[in-house]
């Protein structure tokens, strides 16, 4: 597969930098905005700060996607690979099971928590399916949340070594694209 050049790589860390802030500046928001909710509205307000909530996951998810579409770039085109450095099989992992993470519980945990204060207004707070979803996005959001902050340190400062026999890894790597 053809390598990028050095400007077009330098264009792909830009558009990959700039999905991280958009990932990492949502969670950010979605886990201060969960934290401190109670502080800043009333019970009956619960719904339009879910609703704004919402609006931000929206800005997690394309982060999330672009930061995922950008690194699989990366991989592909780029001499960095998939599988060469420890550090960089980490990002992959957690990327993905972030994600997946996303997508199968915090993302259906917001929308019945939304869907339960829109219908339930100021008794939502007194929900247990409602408390529930609350507390596991609270904790969850918080610890994606900080995986992501980990994996913007190891690609800054690009720890472990290079693994072992990445030639047979690039060959076995070819085979399975073919």
């Amino acid at each position: 597969m053809k390598k990028l050049t050095a400007k077009e790589t330098a264009w792909l860390k830009i558009l990959h930098l700039l999905f991280v802030g958009a990932w990492i500046g949502g969670q950010m928001s979605l886990v201060l905005i969960q934290n401190i909710k109670y502080t800043l509205a009333l019970p009956e307000h619960q719904y339009a700060i879910l609703a704004s909530v919402k609006a931000i996951d929206d800005i997690v998810i394309g982060g999330a996607v672009g930061c995922f579409l950008t690194g699989l770039v990366y991989s592909l085109m780029t001499p960095w690979g998939f599988f060469k450095f420890r550090w960089i099989t980490v990002k992959w992992i957690s990327t993905v099971c972030i994600i997946l993470f996303g997508t199968f519980f915090l993302g259906p945990w917001l929308n019945e928590m939304t869907q339960i204060s829109a219908n339930e207004y100021a008794l939502a707070l007194m929900n247990p399916r409602y408390l529930y979803d609350e507390k596991m996005n609270m904790i969850w959001a918080s610890i994606a949340f900080g995986t992501n902050i980990f994996l913007v340190i190891i690609s800054v400062l690009k720890p472990w070594k290079r693994q072992k026999n990445t030639d047979s890894i690039k060959q076995k790597r070819d085979f399975s694209i073919i």
